[in-house]
């Protein structure tokens, strides 16, 4: 991407707070302070909600967009990111090229790479330090590279040497935001409306990682997959119904028993 004078970037993020720390992190120090012989950076939008995101993008036309996945919680990450591009791209084609970049609290192989396979140009884990990732996340998307700080690169490594050792399959992009949205008590029918998919594959996906697991219920399938640590409690943004706190404390109790 040939950019001539700054770098437009459109910050997007349900908190304020998150926002003004994201524009202090790009904005802040001065280019020698920072080390780098580099155009400027101007904030040229910002959103607080979905539609906002949109409107702000088609009003400035950033050279790169800042996303935080929890600026709609009606929308995943996949789908809002999916649904913007195609608003965007409808109106930019082959005229202006927008990079992407997502904050996001997903770190395991899988659910990054559906979100790079979306579209999305860079990738920050929302846990690692986004203070010295966020500028050169930025210039190198704008250069044409991809971006993945270092949590999410580290388990893909990590993922791998599993695979290697035990056989084990990691989970798909849709199995564990399916487990997400148990773990925040979700029916199958707000499930169904939050990620557009049909019951029947909620039914079917459902049966298959309880079988999978060896487990009856959606607690122990939940307790039982932290537990052999395919993913984490802090995943669960909405915390731990108390049923699930039950299980997770059986479930401990069944392995101290087989060591």
């Amino acid at each position: 991407m040939h950019i001539s004078t700054e770098i437009r970037v459109v910050v997007a993020d349900a908190c304020n707070l998150m926002v003004s720390a994201i524009m202090s992190n790009l904005t802040g120090p001065s280019d020698a302070e920072r080390g780098h012989s580099i155009k400027p950076i101007k904030i040229s939008g910002m959103a607080n909600n979905y539609p906002a995101l949109i409107d702000s993008i088609l009003d400035t036309r950033p050279h790169v967009v800042i996303m935080d996945d929890r600026l709609d919680l009606t929308k995943p990450a996949l789908m809002m990111l999916r649904q913007a591009k195609e608003a965007v791209d409808s109106e930019f084609y082959l005229v202006h090229r927008v990079r992407w970049i997502v904050i996001g609290s997903h770190y395991r192989p899988p659910m990054v790479a559906a979100l790079m396979a979306a579209g999305c140009d860079g990738y920050l884990y929302r846990a690692d330090n986004m203070q010295n990732n966020l500028l050169s996340a930025v210039l190198q998307v704008v250069a044409g590279s991809p971006y993945l700080s270092a949590q999410p690169s580290s388990a893909g490594v990590e993922a791998l040497r599993q695979m290697d050792k035990t056989g084990s399959e990691v989970l798909t992009f849709e199995e564990e935001e399916l487990l997400r949205a148990m773990a925040d008590d979700l029916d199958t029918d707000d499930i169904c409306e939050r990620f557009d998919w049909s019951k029947s594959f909620v039914y079917h996906k459902t049966r298959e990682l309880r079988e999978r697991f060896g487990k009856q219920s959606n607690e122990g399938l939940i307790a039982a997959v932290c537990l052999q640590g395919v993913i984490r409690l802090d995943m669960f943004p909405g915390g731990l119904t108390r049923q699930l706190r039950s299980e997770l404390v059986v479930e401990k109790r069944v392995r101290k028993a087989r060591l």
